[in-house]
């Protein structure tokens, strides 16, 4: 699959992704529901761990991984492929 968008210059693969936000004064939820929108049979689609695409030196900025540290599942691939979509929630706790 890689390879094909590659090669075709095609920059979109037949995926939706929406995220929802709720907050409440302990914690935050997010919600990600992870839709087909064409023809794909996939055999693994994971979220990818701590990343930045930049460095600059600064002070003070907030970064939330110094304040949470937090385990992201695996998504319901074989959902996925069977139904068309399926959901993912973490929490992140403030108290």
């Amino acid at each position: 699959m890689l390879v094909g968008l590659l090669i075709s210059g095609s920059n979109r693969l037949p995926l939706k992704r929406t995220r929802t936000y709720q907050f409440s004064q302990e914690q935050i939820i997010i919600t990600d529901r992870i839709e087909k929108t064409g023809k794909i049979n996939l055999k693994e689609l994971c979220y990818a761990g701590k990343f930045s695409s930049i460095h600059m030196a600064s002070a003070r900025y907030f970064n939330p991984s110094q304040v949470f540290d937090y385990q992201v599942q695996d998504l319901d691939i074989e959902k996925l492929n069977r139904t068309g979509c399926c959901e993912h929630q973490f929490k992140i706790n403030l108290g």
